[in-house]
Order: C-alpha cells, then sequence, then structure tokens
C-alpha cells in the first residue's frame, strides 16, 4: 500500500512536490476551477477527491496527506509519513477562541453535523494541513462527505473556515 498527497491548489507553484515525496507516495493536485468549483477553500477540494477516490481507500492507499498548494506558512517542517489515524502535519495546531465568529459558529453547527453537542473547546490543524488514515476516512459513510462538500460550498468562505476547526472530529480524532 501507498500514500497519497492531495493538494488543493489555486495558482500555486506546486514544483516543491517533486523533492518531498517519499517513496511510496505520490500526489495528486486538486485544481480549483477545474477539478472542482472554486468555492470552499482546500476542504472542498479534499471533500472531492475523497469521494472521487472512495474505491482505493485502504486497498491502495494507507494514509492521506492533505495540504493547500503553498502548505510552508503553516508547516514549515513538511514531512510525509503514516499515521494510524489523524495528526496535524508538521504538529502545528490552533486552538478555537469564542470571540472569533466562526468560531461560535462552529459551537452552533457542532450538534447539526455530529449530532452531539459541542465539547466546548476545539484543538485543529492551522491551515487544514493534515495526515489521516485510509481506515479513519472510511470509518464514515461517503454520503457524509459528500454531505460535507455541499456545506462547504454554500459559502465562498465561511463553511469552510468552520469545517477547518473539524476535521478532527470529522475523523474522531478527539
Amino acid at each position: 500500500m501507498a500514500g497519497r498527497l492531495v493538494i488543493a491548489r489555486f495558482h500555486e507553484d506546486v514544483s516543491w512536490v517533486a523533492d518531498r515525496l517519499p517513496s511510496g507516495w505520490t500526489a495528486d493536485v486538486v485544481e480549483k476551477d477545474h477539478d472542482v468549483i472554486n468555492m470552499g477553500r482546500g476542504e472542498s477540494s479534499y471533500l472531492w477527491w475523497i469521494d472521487k477516490n472512495w474505491d482505493q481507500l485502504e486497498e491502495r492507499i494507507n494514509t492521506v496527506c492533505f495540504c493547500q498548494g503553498w502548505p510552508f506558512d503553516h508547516v514549515p517542517d513538511f514531512e510525509l509519513r503514516d499515521v494510524a489515524r489523524f495528526e496535524p502535519l508538521g504538529g502545528v495546531t490552533a486552538s478555537m477562541n469564542l470571540t472569533v465568529p466562526h468560531d461560535q459558529f462552529v459551537a452552533l453547527e457542532w450538534p447539526r453535523l455530529f449530532g452531539k453537542p459541542f465539547p466546548g473547546t476545539v484543538d485543529f490543524p492551522a491551515g487544514s494541513c493534515f495526515l489521516v488514515s485510509a481506515a479513519a476516512i472510511r470509518e464514515n459513510e461517503r454520503a457524509f462527505y459528500q454531505s460535507l462538500f455541499e456545506y462547504v460550498t454554500q459559502t465562498p468562505d465561511f463553511h469552510s473556515h468552520v469545517l477547518e476547526r473539524m476535521w478532527p472530529e470529522v475523523f474522531n480524532a478527539n
């Protein structure tokens, strides 16, 4: 089995990829306005990729890295590796601040998306750069990711900022 690097790209130079792929890893570049609508920031690209590659997960892919076209602003020590479940790339995380509108909306949306009360605080991967096992992705139904895609493409950026804070919960990493 292999690892897959999934890059959400919108005009960034991704020539860095050739020097960063370890043996057994391949890269998929999801182009905004070509592969996927240019709404929903990186989150829509990740969800589109999950839907399109659903049947390969666990059969041919064991770990997926999701990142932006230029991840180094958030993850200066970019390193691909296998993970057991979920790990913020570079170990960089941010914490919610309930005085910020996006974070307030996370607390409101949490019960609707996950069917349980908001836990009060959440640490999340800054810049939505993270590693996740294919098994953790497949623990949710494909329809769940399809509904999240619809959710993040409803507004230009707002819902994607909300989902950025929810990735650990999506993969039960909390």
